[in-house]
């Protein structure tokens, strides 16, 4: 009987130390390295106050970029640029694309539909009058100024800090969403059924109930 029990006792002795033998040489977990990201870099063009870009990609692989950026007209003036990214030709240069009707032009959001237009919705006013503006333009053309409809005002009484989304789908329908003082502060949409030929009146989705307490970081 002992000797039985000195076999299984020497059995699990060497179990254990084959356990240990193997935890001390596998790999710790850790989070796999996939290789997909590349050392972060600066995109050349942007001057050093630029906002930070919306970008849309297509099918083709190409990403569109919009930004807010500072030029000087003979008075500096913040309006929207546009480049375009391709694996085979890298980033193109900057083109002035929108202009504010008044105030400052802040890119909120794109959205690139299945006919191959892109919609884009910004800021623009002053603190005490300020309004969601809407254009678009084909994707081939994106990078004229003159490609790109005249900018309407969509969203009354939009607020700051600026914060507004777009989405759409397939047929033909647009939605926006953005932060807004109308009837209190707090989140208002407004929608369209033509692909931004029409929009309807904006409507609150969302009332703070405080003055103090504006929504942000708003997303679609």
């Amino acid at each position: 009987m002992m000797g039985k029990w000195m076999m299984i006792h020497s059995w699990l002795a060497a179990v254990f130390i084959l356990l240990v033998a193997f935890a001390s040489t596998a790999n710790p977990v850790s989070a796999q390295n996939t290789g997909g990201w590349k050392p972060d870099q600066r995109v050349p063009g942007y001057s050093s106050d630029t906002f930070t870009p919306v970008l849309v990609a297509d099918q083709n692989r190409t990403v569109h970029a919009f930004a807010s950026q500072w030029v000087d007209y003979g008075e500096r003036q913040l309006v929207i640029v546009y480049r375009r990214w391709s694996l085979a030709g890298g980033w193109t240069k900057p083109v002035d694309i929108l202009l504010p009707p008044a105030g400052e032009a802040q890119i909120q959001a794109a959205f690139l539909d299945s006919t191959g237009m892109i919609h884009v919705i910004f800021w623009a006013g002053s603190a005490q009058d300020a309004y969601i503006y809407y254009s678009k333009a084909a994707v081939v053309n994106a990078d004229q100024g003159s490609a790109w409809s005249a900018p309407v005002a969509i969203g009354e009484r939009a607020v700051e800090p600026v914060s507004a989304s777009l989405s759409g789908d397939d047929q033909g329908n647009l939605i926006v969403i953005y932060n807004g003082n109308i009837d209190g502060a707090g989140v208002y949409e407004v929608h369209s059924k033509d692909s931004g030929i029409t929009w309807s009146r904006s409507q609150p989705v969302f009332n703070s109930e405080d003055a103090g307490l504006m929504p942000y970081s708003l997303r679609l």
